[in-house]
């Protein structure tokens, strides 16, 4: 019996450290905000993509007689078609991507010395978050994009490739990410500088909305590009169309518009995903660190003279679980920007 709880003691201390706590629960919240915006906007991303590999002329119009004829001929669950592998591979995705963003932005904090970054640490976090979480994903990506169009999970296999694409998607999420968390962090140090209060949650929503707009803007292109790449087959003489070769045939084919074919529809879409996702993770986050906070017993660990009180000692006393002192409550991406 004292084994056991030496064993029950010792992870309890490893998950009750604030170090080890701000990671999982950042990989936690990440990936529970992905599912959560993926699965509002999955409709939109099903009929979208159905667009970008092919030459069909897209219009918001068409984009909803294609919604309708889905709906018709295979029913309202055929627009979540592939939202499994979506859900394997954004879990992980936003998981990896929100611990690597708060990791590096509190790397770039203690370097630097700061408080507040400046912008272009900013920029470089949001960066190091999307492309880590991207490359690590990424296959999943692929067999998503191949099973929403309708093909089988054998025949997705089978045809290989697994990061055919993984070019265009790396030079469009470095401006994409980057740009919005720049975005976002600075809109948000705007309420605690300036108007010296927290953001509402509606404030939130809109920031983060406007966060993610500004990023679609500027790498729209490169995703039409890295779709068509990910559905394509190998030529006869078993070579794969490069990104220069979808680019220069799409171009070619269908004008300078099908490169931002889609894109109407991803205005509206885009910035609901990334604020569902942001605005999620954010309420999530705070939610722990205040709970945190009341179980360490950070509120009442010390009196004014900066002599520890009683309260934590209890709390510990009553949870019977060692737990890290207050001063150890870990820096969470919402405390941040308050």
């Amino acid at each position: 019996m004292s084994d056991t709880n030496t064993w029950i003691e010792k992870y309890a201390r490893y998950f009750t450290n604030s170090k080890n706590r701000d990671v999982y629960e950042s990989l936690l919240c990440g990936a529970t905000a992905g599912i959560v915006a993926k699965t509002v906007i999955a409709p939109g991303d099903r009929i979208k993509m159905s667009f970008q590999v092919s030459s069909e002329k897209f219009t918001l119009h068409n984009a909803f007689l294609k919604g309708r004829d889905i709906v018709a001929t295979r029913g309202v669950f055929s627009l979540w078609r592939g939202h499994s592998t979506t859900i394997l591979r954004i879990a992980p995705y936003a998981g990896l991507s929100y611990a690597i963003h708060d990791f590096s932005e509190n790397l770039f904090k203690k370097t630097l010395n700061k408080e507040v970054l400046p912008p272009q640490y900013k920029f470089l976090a949001g960066a190091l978050a999307g492309v880590g979480g991207t490359v690590l994903t990424y296959p999943l990506d692929v067999l998503r994009v191949r099973l929403a169009i309708g093909r089988t999970w054998a025949a997705s296999l089978k045809q290989g490739g697994l990061f055919q694409g993984l070019a265009p998607t790396l030079i469009g999420i470095v401006p994409y990410s980057g740009t919005a968390w720049l975005s976002k962090q600075t809109m948000m140090e705007y309420f605690p500088t300036v108007m010296h209060r927290k953001p509402t949650v509606a404030e939130s929503v809109v920031i983060n909305a406007i966060a993610g707009l500004l990023g679609q803007f500027i790498t729209y292109p490169l995703d039409v590009v890295r779709r068509r790449m990910q559905v394509a087959r190998a030529n006869p003489d078993g070579k794969v169309p490069n990104l220069r070769e979808v680019w220069r045939e799409l171009i070619a084919s269908e004008g300078p518009k099908g490169a931002a074919k889609g894109f109407s529809l991803n205005i509206i879409k885009g910035p609901i995903a990334f604020s569902a996702s942001l605005t999620t993770y954010d309420l999530l986050r705070g939610f722990l660190n205040s709970q945190h906070q009341y179980y360490d017993g950070s509120n009442n660990g010390s009196d004014n003279n900066g002599n520890e009180g009683n309260n934590s000692g209890n709390n510990m006393k009553k949870r019977k679980i060692p737990v890290m002192d207050a001063s150890e409550t870990p820096t969470i991406h919402v405390s941040k920007n308050k």
